[in-house]
């Protein structure tokens, strides 16, 4: 009997019922605290999983991406690259508003070291200098001519070292910061934060038994933002796969850049509190606020609750984006 509650969860969670048996289900749900928690629970562990997938392949990525940036912006600002070479990596510049952010803010970096150098060099030689005229006079016994004595001169070299030492050190200190303005730029904010698993078209894999949704799901996973949100609007509220509807009509708008629609979108599921798709509603309407330039009351009283409620299935997502939004680089250039 346990089994098949346990397999009767999964297939209600990948939403592999058939609709009656979804909507009846989902009564039980309702009528039953225990069955609620278990269904949560289960809920819990998928996106664990989820998670952990998605954050290894993030982190594989973003490895390969920052070390092959990091080579070819070098080179490119250093002149390294041939001339073809560096016709493309101007045209990625232009169309990834990422990489360009990137591009600038090593350039300032750079340029800020380079000053920062050759301030120190500047000022090494005027002090050389007023030290050179000023040097000890040593008076000699035999005669009234002086001898001057340059005593200052090697310990100057060593201070010099110490200074294009400490120059490197900001060096690398501008280039740590950065690269982490770069990642915390609002594009790489909701790509970082906000990658959504669309549900499977076909029930438990079954390519003969077509999702209720499908129609729609082809659509969005196609970028045919239009007709899907259309699809999914025409959902009937007495229909049993309703509120799944109402869930992907919301990333819809959010996957189309419609950020003031996916807000409100993602507040009706909320609001509607199906367990299957609150909680994560609730986080995507957080990225919609970042997308939309909206971090006002709403905004703070929704993010509080999601730090402050430690058992939320996006808690500890939260904790991560207010952190890159709180990055003090980000706030200075954004």
């Amino acid at each position: 009997m346990e089994a098949q509650l346990f397999d009767k969860i999964e297939n209600y969670l990948a939403g592999a019922l058939s609709d009656t048996d979804a909507a009846t289900f989902a009564t039980e749900i309702a009528a039953d605290a225990s069955l609620a928690a278990m269904v949560m629970d289960h809920q819990i562990a998928q996106d664990a999983i989820e998670l952990l997938v998605e954050n290894d392949l993030r982190a594989e990525l973003d490895i390969l991406r920052t070390e092959a940036n990091l080579t070819n912006i070098e080179a490119y600002l250093g002149g390294n690259l041939n001339d073809s070479a560096t016709q493309a990596f101007a045209a990625r510049i232009e169309e990834d508003e990422d990489l360009a952010n990137t591009v600038a803010a090593y350039e300032v970096g750079e340029d800020a070291v380079e000053m920062l150098i050759e301030n120190n060099l500047r000022a090494e030689l005027k002090q050389l200098q007023s030290e050179s005229t000023a040097a000890k006079v040593v008076p000699m016994a035999t005669k009234e001519r002086k001898l001057t004595v340059a005593t200052k001169q090697p310990a100057k070299r060593r201070s010099l070292f110490s200074s294009l030492a400490a120059a490197a050190s900001v060096a690398l200190l501008l280039g740590f910061f950065t690269f982490q303005y770069s990642a915390t730029s609002t594009n790489s904010l909701l790509a970082e934060h906000g990658t959504f698993v669309m549900p499977e078209e076909n029930r438990s894999g079954d390519k003969a038994v077509e999702h209720p949704l499908a129609m729609g799901m082809k659509a969005q996973k196609n970028g045919d933002y239009s007709t899907a949100i259309n699809f999914y609007k025409n959902i009937p509220a007495d229909n049993a796969r309703y509120n799944e509807a109402q869930s992907l009509l919301a990333h819809s708008y959010y996957e189309n850049k419609a950020y003031p629609e996916a807000i409100s979108q993602f507040g009706q599921v909320v609001a509607a509190g199906d367990i299957r798709y609150k909680e994560r509603a609730e986080f995507y309407q957080l990225l919609s606020y970042v997308a939309n330039d909206q971090q006002d009351t709403n905004f703070e009283a929704l993010m509080n609750a999601l730090l402050s409620d430690e058992t939320h299935n996006y808690h500890q997502q939260a904790k991560d984006l207010n952190s890159d939004l709180s990055n003090w680089l980000r706030q200075l250039l954004h």
